[in-house]
């Protein structure tokens, strides 16, 4: 995506690519976004800022939303996904220990759900390696969401992906709904998480 900042006249939201001296930023709108039931939402803001700053190149890159100068949301996607999660959690183990101690009941869910994955429903299809991490946003019902879910998707098409996946927890009902409106389907399911991909219709992609 051109780093060059665009705008919509609908409510006056400005895009652009986020850079690592964001960081600190994102982690603070992290923490305001997520539930406390969500592990990641307790981790001190120092590992927030290392963990995103994975995915800001490479492959992978972090898309925020601002108003007026400030960022009320932000978007992470792109290639490599698994890999940069699996080398943030080798470099900050030791945090992730100590913030899992602090916090054994959140930390004992997350184990379980990772448990499940392995006997999650198998279907045909294999999991895009375009993949949509997260998306994260301050004002809610405010269709920035939507807004930075419509930018990704059209980035993938840019870049000739043939579909978008990612991972929703079960029982986040409103993200479930707005990927069903904008297109995903659901290809396979767990106790604790769907998997879901949308399709881009390119020419050179291989039909289903």
């Amino acid at each position: 995506m051109d780093r060059k900042a665009t705008t919509t006249g609908l409510d006056a939201l400005t895009f652009r690519a986020g850079e690592h001296s964001d960081l600190a930023e994102i982690g603070r709108i992290h923490k305001l976004a997520y539930s406390r039931e969500h592990f990641t939402s307790l981790l001190p803001l120092k590992v927030l800022v290392g963990y995103y700053g994975f995915f800001c190149d490479g492959g992978t890159q972090i898309l925020l939303a601002e108003r007026r100068g400030a960022i009320v949301g932000f978007a992470v996607y792109g290639e490599q996904i698994p890999q940069k999660i699996a080398q943030f959690e080798r470099k900050w183990r030791r945090a992730l220990i100590a913030s899992a101690l602090s916090n054994p009941l959140i930390a004992l869910q997350k184990i379980l759900i990772r448990a499940f994955r392995r006997s999650a429903v198998k279907t045909a299809r294999t999991v895009p390696d375009f993949l949509l991490l997260s998306i994260a946003v301050i004002e809610k019902g405010a269709g920035i969401g939507t807004q930075l879910l419509d930018r990704m998707i059209a980035d993938a098409r840019q870049a000739r992906q043939c579909e978008v996946g990612l991972y929703v927890n079960a029982d986040n009902t409103h993200a479930i709904n707005t990927y069903f409106s904008n297109g995903f389907k659901i290809i396979s399911i767990n106790s604790g998480q769907y998997t879901m991909v949308y399709d881009i219709n390119l020419p050179s992609c291989n039909r289903r």
